[in-house]
């Protein structure tokens, strides 16, 4: 059977498929049908998503779905970062804090050094991991956590 030609939804780009291919969105490849797909869920999830519109679920919902998530679950290893849909608990805690999304290089600390606890009182803020490392070398009272200096083994 020949093949049809087509137009990409996403870039308008014109190309070949067998009519057996062709769908109700039509793109020339994995790209452009990934872009086009993450537009669709990102409005998807500012307007229509329950757990994530102001108009459906309350924050106080939304937590309890989460932890009830959580608990369904195996227990995350003591030497992992707990998630949430594919966050690290303790950046969005962090993020909470601020009030603003953590900045690409910038890292949230557990004082204690516990990974599982993400009480806000327990989380600092580095601008970048530089900062971070910093820090633990100047409190490895905190967490256990000691360094070698620079060139000495």
């Amino acid at each position: 059977m020949p093949k049809v030609e087509l137009t990409c939804e996403e870039c308008g780009k014109r190309f070949m498929r067998y009519p057996s291919q062709v769908m109700e969105h039509n793109f020339c490849g994995l790209a452009c049908s990934r872009k086009f797909t993450s537009a669709r869920m990102t409005q998807f999830n500012q307007t229509e998503n329950p757990m994530n519109s102001s108009a459906g679920w309350s924050q106080q919902q939304r937590d309890a779905v989460r932890k009830r998530e959580q608990e369904a679950k195996d227990p995350c290893a003591k030497d992992t970062y707990p998630k949430n849909h594919g966050q690290h608990d303790h950046r969005v805690v962090a993020e909470r804090m601020l009030g603003r999304k953590l900045k690409p290089g910038e890292v949230a600390h557990h004082i204690n050094g516990d990974k599982h606890d993400n009480r806000p009182e327990n989380l600092m803020v580095f601008k970048n991991s530089k900062e971070h490392m910093e820090y633990h070398r100047a409190h490895p009272e905190e967490s256990g956590v000691t360094y070698a200096k620079k060139g000495v083994v």
